[in-house]
């Protein structure tokens, strides 16, 4: 079953909708479509939005957001990803549909992408249609680089601009702490201060860690190359990482385009620890929002 969990209901369908964390971010340089060729290791985590689907036999779709600040219609990737479902696999179909956001915006952790993949696994559901994995993973990488890890499993390795996604291995379930500012950063922003690097950073030392089940390991292993990105559009995190790096987690890493940052804890208790500790960091945007969360068993 894939990470999105879908629940069907009497006359409808709700789906958790994960956050992820990338613990592994490599930029292997621009490609000809605008886009860039990633590497990166990107783990769901147990911080998630809610979807609500209702069956509308007018074939309308209709979508509701808790977040005001979001769009209802095409500007957003849930209303994108249902339309497209319909107009692709079930003309004449409608949903009505209710988002209730709990992941943080303007932090890299994924949560509209997560929300369209959520979307094409609870209308599937919904409107009773075979299950076509191949079908969904199309539709996913059209909307969006981050929507077809959302497809997978529980931890990916993903090449391309995303669309190439690999399910890993992983012994045992990972505990972190998610620390979002108050500021945000935009992906377009940071993918244009981006530099790359001289060399390569390969994730074969990550993804082994992942496998073994060795936190300390993957701790040092984490890395991310837009992080000097983030670092320049908003300086503040460098001082945010060095306060978190204080608490001696296993490791510290941006993830995605931030403003997250993520901290490997060694277990549940210590991970309860260090979220404790980072409630009482601030940056000029006043108090950081801290989650605490672990990857799917």
């Amino acid at each position: 079953m894939p990470v999105p969990s879908v629940v069907r209901l009497p006359g409808s369908v709700q789906v958790w909708s994960p956050a992820k964390v990338n613990l592994h971010l490599e930029v292997l340089g621009k490609r000809a479509d605008g886009y860039h060729d990633l590497a990166t290791l990107i783990v769901p985590i147990s911080l998630h939005d809610t979807l609500d689907l209702q069956d509308d036999p007018s074939g309308g779709i209709e979508l509701e957001c808790d977040e005001p600040s979001l769009s209802s219609g095409p500007g957003n990737l849930v209303f994108r990803a249902a339309m497209l479902l319909r107009d692709t696999r079930a003309p004449g179909r409608g949903a009505r549909i209710h988002l209730r956001k709990r992941i943080p915006f303007e932090a890299g952790m994924g949560g509209g992408s997560g929300n369209a993949a959520a979307t094409l696994l609870g209308l599937e559901a919904l409107w009773g249609l075979d299950p076509d994995p191949a079908a969904l993973m199309g539709m996913a990488a059209s909307l969006g680089s981050d929507v077809p890890c959302f497809l997978a499993d529980g931890p990916s390795w993903c090449e391309g601009r995303g669309e190439r996604v690999l399910p890993v291995p992983m012994s045992g379930r990972l505990h972190m702490v998610v620390v979002k500012p108050g500021e945000g950063l935009s992906t377009r922003d940071i993918f244009s201060r981006f530099r790359p690097g001289s060399d390569p950073v390969s994730g074969k030392e990550a993804l082994g860690a992942l496998a073994a089940g060795d936190v300390r390991r993957l701790g040092k292993a984490m890395f991310n190359r837009l992080e000097a990105a983030g670092v320049e559009a908003l300086g503040v995190l460098a001082t945010l990482r060095a306060r978190m790096a204080e608490a001696e987690p296993a490791g510290v890493v941006m993830t995605g385009s931030g403003s997250a940052m993520v901290a490997l804890a060694e277990g549940a208790a210590h991970a309860a620890e260090l979220g404790r500790i980072y409630r009482g960091l601030s940056t000029p945007a006043g108090p950081v929002r801290v989650f605490v969360v672990s990857s799917p068993a």
